[in-house]
């Protein structure tokens, strides 16, 4: 089933429910009434709350590569630095918009932006210029990568919503790529 249609059918059941409750309200008491749950509530319920931390850091620290590509693709002495940058922005654009499409499935809200911490990290990277900026710029994308990777790996094994699951194990070799990626680098510099 693909992801419109499922929307499309959750606001569908949504909507009848609503509809019918409505209809009938005076008609049902209290308690026959709330065994009746909107099918937001549900997938709320499917989705547990280590998840949708995940969910939420996910979306921050995605929000966060795409920063942290650009200036790379912007201030990179160095042409592969400059095409590491324009490559965490692709992946990591892919990813993001993978995620959003599975949170509003799941009813999880997603913060818009970086948390301060990240928004310090992406602040401080802008202002380092010349050669210092590609060895500064590997040094956050290496540790930012490992992070990543340990929550990722940690969330394909442990989740148990399969479809939380299924995005962590998909995203997991991208960042894997990318991390290697930085590494080959670090070695070269």
């Amino acid at each position: 089933m693909s992801i419109p249609f499922r929307r499309k059918a959750v606001a569908a059941i949504l909507g009848a429910t609503l509809t019918v409750a409505g209809c009938t309200r005076d008609a049902r008491s209290t308690e026959a009434r709330s065994t009746e749950m909107p099918a937001k509530t549900e997938l709320q319920l499917m989705v547990s709350d280590a998840e949708r931390d995940f969910l939420r850091k996910a979306a921050q620290g995605g929000l966060t590569e795409v920063e942290l590509g650009r200036a790379a693709e912007e201030q990179g002495q160095n042409s592969a630095v400059k095409d590491l940058g324009k490559m965490l922005i692709s992946d990591h654009r892919k990813n993001n918009e993978e995620l959003m499409r599975l949170a509003v499935i799941k009813d999880v809200p997603l913060p818009m932006e970086p948390n301060s911490e990240q928004r310090g990290i992406i602040d401080q990277i802008w202002e380092v210029k010349g050669a210092a900026f590609d060895k500064q710029f590997l040094k956050i994308a290496a540790e930012d990568h490992r992070k990543d990777i340990e929550q990722y790996s940690k969330m394909a094994q442990e989740a148990k919503d399969r479809d939380v699951k299924a995005f962590a194990e998909r995203t997991l070799p991208v960042l894997q790529k990318h991390a290697e990626h930085v590494e080959k680098l670090m070695a070269t510099k």
